[in-house]
């Protein structure tokens, strides 16, 4: 790995991210898949996978020049989202705990 490539790692997680990878800026190669997901309507209520598909398929698209892609990951909260335990037929997704994860995945990436 390069030493530019380590410094971003190292900031990455230094700002709380628990993976930093990185990968070529290349068109997906399950792309056909993709589109035929789509179209199938298996996106049901979240129509905004289908906007800016290209983009989707090749980021080279959305910024122009890029080589290489940096994705981090940042786990969902892990405390009760209330006081109470929830019924035991309840089940409550992970997100729902704590912050809203759009927020806070926005935040962090705003500072790295």
């Amino acid at each position: 790995m390069s030493e530019l490539a380590e410094r971003v790692r190292a900031l990455g997680l230094t700002l709380g991210f628990e993976r930093v990878g990185f990968a070529p800026a290349a068109p997906m190669q399950r792309s056909a898949f993709l589109r035929e997901w789509l179209a199938r309507g298996y996106a049901g209520e979240m129509a905004y996978l289908a906007r800016r598909v290209e983009e989707r398929i090749d980021p080279r698209r959305l910024v122009p020049g890029a080589r290489t892609l940096i994705a981090v990951a940042l786990r969902y909260a892990r405390e009760a989202v209330n006081d109470e335990a929830p019924p035991r037929d309840v089940r409550i997704a992970r997100y729902a705990g704590g912050d809203d994860y759009h927020d806070v995945l926005r935040e962090k990436l705003r500072a790295f």
